[in-house]
């Protein structure tokens, strides 16, 4: 090998082993602020760092930012079922203890685990531009849980359309517009999942085409 060869060899050794060093410190850089993150939500009392438009990608975020909006839709059907579920008493055949207990439970655990579980493993995945099939099948589970929610069979703490059916047949006033409502809700729950999946898959066929 001649001394030029030589030279210009070193000269491409030595500028691997720099661009080697500055892609460390960047990764280091960007841990670094990964760490400074501090929790921003929610606002009441914030336990987890949440930014759409500062984290995912742009062709993320309009998918990211609808499983957001479902996370409060289905917060909000939880609390209407549950105060539908407290007139259950007022129809026959229907087991006011059962409904309220249950749906207190469905509430109080289903709030925060759809979160935790379903939208943060997304919103993680999403950031990553790496959606996998274990969310997709959660979100068959999930999706799953409001279709039996929109159907509300009788006695299981879910006031979907049969329950709602039965109030406007044996029910009082408040329980009449309490079952509509959750029914209703639980009806638009179940089609956001259905589209939020159905869109997740268009990312997931799409990802690492760019």
């Amino acid at each position: 090998m001649s001394m030029d060869a030589q030279e210009r060899y070193a000269r491409i050794q030595a500028k691997e082993e720099e661009l080697k060093r500055r892609e460390a410190g960047l990764r280091e850089q960007q841990l670094d602020i990964e760490d400074d993150r501090k929790p921003n939500w929610p606002v009441c009392c914030p336990f987890v760092y949440h930014d759409i438009s500062g984290e995912i990608p742009i062709k993320n975020t309009a998918a990211c930012k609808v499983a957001y909006i479902l996370q409060y839709v289905w917060a909000l059907t939880l609390i209407v079922n549950m105060l539908a579920a407290f007139g259950s008493g007022s129809m026959a055949n229907y087991s006011v203890a059962k409904y309220i207990v249950f749906s207190i439970i469905y509430t109080i655990l289903g709030i925060p685990l759809a979160f935790r579980v379903n939208y943060m493993k997304y919103y993680e995945q999403c950031k990553k531009e790496d959606l996998s099939l274990s969310w997709f099948l959660l979100e068959i589970i999930f999706f799953g849980l409001n279709v039996v929610g929109a159907v509300g069979l009788p006695n299981s703490g879910l006031c979907g359309v049969l329950y709602a059916i039965d109030a406007f047949s044996k029910g009082n006033g408040y329980i009449k517009i309490f079952g509509i409502i959750s029914a209703c809700a639980w009806i638009l729950s179940s089609l956001g999942q259905g589209f939020l999946g159905s869109r997740s898959f268009l990312l997931y066929k799409n990802q690492g085409k760019d």
